[in-house]
């Protein structure tokens, strides 16, 4: 499992807990447009949360 796998993973479990709706989480890895927030690793693996 790599690090953005595992930051998805605790972002849905936390979600779960504060009863948190899909659409109010972020993408993972890429864009779904609409201005929709997503987190990325980089190259140089820094973590970038993007909008």
């Amino acid at each position: 499992m790599n690090n953005l796998e595992k930051i998805k993973k605790l972002v849905i479990e936390y979600s779960e807990k504060i009863n948190a709706t899909f659409e109010k989480l972020p993408a993972f890895d890429c864009s779904i447009g609409l201005a929709h927030p997503y987190i990325e690793i980089d190259s140089k693996g820094n973590y970038n949360y993007v909008i």
